[in-house]
């Protein structure tokens, strides 16, 4: 039986996998807007797992608040970071 909140697993998990790939790259190639890509797919996986945490702690919520604040952090200063450029 498939779990409800499956979805929201493999885009965590994909996010991630992809994140690593074009930082490995952006540390290789040295590309900026490579690392800003990377840190998008950062705060989508950390958004894909507060919506994980909010079905798995529906009783305690504070775990999917606290990633999805971390994953509002990381994309502000990654606008703050693209705006710098």
């Amino acid at each position: 039986m498939k779990q409800p909140y499956e979805k929201f697993m493999i885009v965590e998990l994909l996010a991630l996998g992809a994140a690593s790939l074009f930082t490995f790259i952006a540390l290789i190639k040295g590309y900026t807007i490579v690392i800003i890509l990377g840190l998008l797919l950062v705060a989508g996986s950390l958004i894909a797992d507060s919506l994980v945490q909010w079905h798995l702690y529906r009783s305690i919520p504070s775990h999917a608040i606290k990633q999805a604040v971390r994953a509002l952090l990381v994309f502000i200063f990654t606008l703050l970071f693209l705006l710098r450029l």
